[in-house]
């Protein structure tokens, strides 16, 4: 595994996961979203790039790393229907 892999070569690598029990259309439809960097840091907490080539895709590098966090971040911490918009709730 990749967390294997790191710790093999003395790498931190960062991971982060979000669950979400719903999809576009506010359906049951449990499933994990995972980012993993395409990196890590080493012992003097230098960066090194993976060099190693897996059969998965990786999404291409953002040019603005601010840009992404504020996207990732409005997408994982907002509900699928605010509460204002809810009329009625038996739970």
């Amino acid at each position: 595994t990749l967390l294997e892999w790191a710790k093999k070569h003395e790498l931190e690598v960062g991971i982060f996961g979000a669950l979400h029990t719903y999809g576009r259309a506010l359906n049951w439809h449990p499933h994990i979203h995972l980012s993993v960097t395409r990196g890590g840091l080493d012992k003097h907490h230098s960066w090194k790039p993976i060099q190693r080539y897996w059969n998965i895709h990786f999404a291409k590098k953002t040019k603005e790393l601010k840009q992404t966090v504020n996207y990732l971040g409005r997408y994982l911490k907002r509900p699928p229907i605010s509460a204002s918009r809810l009329r009625h709730y038996s739970g």
